[in-house]
């Protein structure tokens, strides 16, 4: 998880007023297993600038079942084949990580 890379997303975020927690305080909340939210908003899982492989790793780890919802902001042509395209990138990913997390 490279801050230097984080810290442009959350400053657009803060740019739009909207509100984003510190990284640091997203991965210590997800490492201490505490999650009380059932849904997390996702966007381009493709995106390199954001650790989703971490995330998600964090999530299975601490048993997380709840709800991602892609929110994306760019047009596409086929907006229903691109969610499509991203809910098969976030079931492989979670499959990843479950591999990962019982090895």
């Amino acid at each position: 998880m490279d801050r230097a890379n984080l810290d442009p997303e959350v400053e657009s975020f803060r740019r739009r007023n909207e509100r984003v927690a510190a990284y640091t305080d997203v991965r210590k909340l997800l490492e201490s297993k505490d999650i009380r939210s059932r849904i997390i908003h996702v966007h381009d899982l493709h995106d390199p600038k954001y650790p989703y492989p971490l995330m998600v790793d964090l999530l299975v780890k601490a048993n997380w079942a709840g709800w991602a919802l892609a929110a994306r902001g760019d047009t596409v042509p086929d907006r229903v084949g691109a969610l499509i395209e991203q809910r098969r990138a976030w079931e492989a990913m979670i499959e990843k990580a479950r591999g990962r997390a019982s090895a």
